[in-house]
């Protein structure tokens, strides 16, 4: 229950070619043989005809090889598959991307993963300039679409920080449904994070 409303909530595998949901990660376009069998705007408005809101899982950061974009757009990605946002167009790309997914299903809630490393940066820098795009690019979502609420899942790529606290609505701490670990999850992270 988010903003006043029970949400129902689509996780990765949607879009997957293989069926696992990490198949075709980087197309975020729904494939006819698989998940919704390209059908889960219609599935979304059911949704929302039962009085609920409609959300979905996506990891913007991640591109696997094959991908379409990576074909066609092969310098916009650094070695490992990180799209480079530092780049206008790229950043462009990105943010249709999101917002297409946004404005396609409705969305009132978005949970936005990271599964994978973002590798080495070259500049030196240590991703300072790719995350000041990276929450620029949040922040921009977020004006745009005020009422969708954005999770940050922190779960994948256990980007917790500061920082991250400041752009999205919650975060999502952990997929483990182990009842210790998640009272130790919780123990660390209330380290950093007091409750």
């Amino acid at each position: 229950r988010v903003l006043g409303c029970e949400i129902f909530t689509v996780d990765a595998g949607w879009f997957g070619r293989d069926g696992s949901g990490w198949g075709d990660r980087g197309d975020w376009r729904e494939k006819q043989g698989t998940a919704f069998c390209g059908r889960m705007a219609d599935f979304a408005r059911e949704v929302r005809a039962a009085g609920l809101g409609f959300g979905l899982w996506m990891e913007p950061e991640t591109y696997v090889p094959g991908v379409p974009v990576r074909r066609e757009h092969p310098e916009w990605f650094l070695p490992g598959g990180r799209l480079a946002i530092e780049r206008d167009d790229a950043y462009a790309y990105e943010r249709g991307e999101i917002s297409r997914l946004i404005e396609t299903y409705d969305l009132a809630w978005l949970k936005v993963d990271l599964n994978s490393p973002l590798g080495f940066d070259s500049s030196g820098s240590e991703l300072l300039f790719y995350y000041r795009r990276w929450y620029a690019l949040i922040d921009e979502i977020r004006r745009r679409y005020p009422r969708v609420y954005l999770e940050n899942c922190a779960s994948g790529g256990m980007r917790l920080d500061l920082e991250s606290v400041r752009h999205f609505d919650s975060h999502f701490f952990s997929d483990t449904a182990n009842p210790v670990d998640a009272l130790r999850i919780a123990q660390g992270l209330f380290l950093r994070f007091p409750p």
